[in-house]
């Protein structure tokens, strides 16, 4: 079975004008994010509770972090509360939907690599029962409350994984640019753990603000502010920059059929439709809120910035967000592709 992510359901882009932000058609018209922001996931089937794991926090600058020292960013209920807002708002952007690739969900195995608060693996498992689904993370912020379909371990999935060769149906990634050290590798993995005829699927932000009307400053703070970022997490290894080449590392590692869309984002409300100046507001939030947890590590430990510095920045990148006589958007690529039958 074609869930409500089958090719056969994809809308048609809507623009605001000929060369601009383009969205799936219905995609913005929906108002329950209002509802669904904060409420979890709307579900029927029952839910078990997974025990919680013991595994070392730290507290830095007023955020909590995992313990190993391998992530970069917050893991806190502040944190997790972002996450959840960003996950409804893909949901609305997409229409719904939580995969792109004509996978078939009867019996499908899912891994979910990266899972975070694990709300779209959640989802997923909740409305494809017939599925079994895994959630990974090396962070432990996942709900408590799943479908008896799905489980989740702790685990780092740049070391060797501990699935047989051939096990998968389909490996997901979404808004994990920032999260892994050599997504080369990571690809390579997933492409030899993936059944012959299996899809891997790339969910991820471009973190580096486009102007929808060409006239980005040089020294717009947004862009000032990712740049600085991504600076400070590349003297540690992990590379924001990357978001725009995923298609070709997808086919380095084998992979065919390899399917790229680009979904425009809005900073916002100056959009002129009235459903995309919605979405603009949510992710204009959604940024602003995370500018701090997104900042603190990158800065503090990877420039050797003081923590009033990254204040400081923080409230003039506050203030560019809000500017809405700079025609802000984030591309978010969906980047999908196949392991050829013949492997």
């Amino acid at each position: 079975m074609q869930g409500a992510g089958s090719t056969s359901n994809v809308a048609l882009p809507i623009s605001i004008d000929s060369d601009s932000i383009l969205v799936p058609n219905s995609a913005l018209g929906n108002d329950h994010i209002d509802e669904a922001y904060g409420s979890g996931s709307n579900t029927s089937s029952a839910f078990t509770t997974i025990a919680s794991t013991d595994i070392e926090t730290v507290q830095e600058n007023g955020r909590t972090y995992h313990g190993g020292g391998s992530y970069w960013f917050p893991n806190d209920e502040t944190e997790n509360s972002r996450q959840r807002l960003m996950h409804h708002i893909f949901r609305i952007v997409f229409n719904g939907r939580l995969y792109f690739a004509p996978i078939e969900t009867d019996g499908a195995k899912v891994i979910d690599l990266g899972t975070g608060t694990g709300i779209w693996a959640i989802e997923f498992a909740d409305c494809y029962q017939e599925a079994f689904v895994r959630a990974v993370d090396i962070s432990p912020m996942q709900e408590k409350m799943v479908p008896p379909n799905l489980d989740h371990i702790i685990e780092d999935v740049e070391l060797d994984w501990m699935d047989p060769e051939n096990y998968w149906d389909y490996v997901h990634t979404r808004n994990t640019i920032q999260a892994f050290q050599n997504r080369n590798l990571l690809f390579q993995r997933a492409f030899l753990h993936l059944k012959p005829g299996g899809w891997m699927e790339c969910q991820e932000i471009d973190h580096f603000p486009k102007c929808h009307d060409g006239k980005m400053a040089v020294d717009n703070e947004l862009l000032k502010f990712c740049n600085l970022v991504a600076d400070g997490l590349e003297r540690h290894g992990v590379k924001l920059r990357e978001t725009c080449k995923l298609k070709d590392m997808m086919r380095a590692a084998g992979f065919v059929n390899i399917v790229e869309q680009v979904f425009h984002m809005p900073i916002g409300s100056w959009p002129e439709s009235n459903s995309l100046k919605k979405v603009g507001w949510y992710w204009q939030t959604a940024l602003i809120e995370g500018l701090e947890a997104t900042a603190l590590a990158p800065l503090i430990k990877g420039l050797g910035w003081k923590k009033d510095e990254v204040d400081s920045l923080c409230e003039r990148t506050r203030t560019a967000c809000l500017d809405m006589t700079t025609h802000m958007y984030m591309p978010f690529y969906i980047v999908y592709g196949q392991k050829p039958f013949n492997t």
